[in-house]
């Protein structure tokens, strides 16, 4: 049985996709940028297929250390608060409830037994 994505997770991949060309477009394709943008896509294809691995992957691995990385570089100019809101809006997003549900319907099942 095929379900739906919720909103949620559509406005993730359409954030995400939107970044990757952009950056893509603005700044090249170099070798970092090629290689992060391949495990970023990736990662969103697997919670487009409900894994739970790729959510804690995107959680705790690109956007929270994402959002660190720009907190610790506050004070230095305009683009890292637009980078603060972007970041936070796609962890808020990773976070929400209909993510959180979606990607448990892919969580393996232990049972004891």
């Amino acid at each position: 049985m095929h379900v739906r994505p919720p909103y949620t997770v559509i406005a993730y991949a359409t954030l995400v996709a939107t970044i990757l060309v952009v950056s893509l477009v603005r700044e090249g394709a170099h070798e970092g940028r090629v290689f992060g943008g391949t495990v970023w896509g990736l990662a969103t294809l697997g919670l487009r297929r409900s894994s739970w691995v790729a959510r804690l992957s995107l959680v705790l691995v690109i956007s929270a250390s994402n959002l660190l990385y720009v907190l610790l570089r506050w004070p230095s100019s305009l683009h890292v608060a637009t980078a603060v809101i972007l970041h936070g809006t796609l962890l808020a997003l990773l976070l929400a409830r209909p993510t959180l549900r979606y990607a448990r319907r892919g969580c393996p099942r232990f049972l004891a037994g």
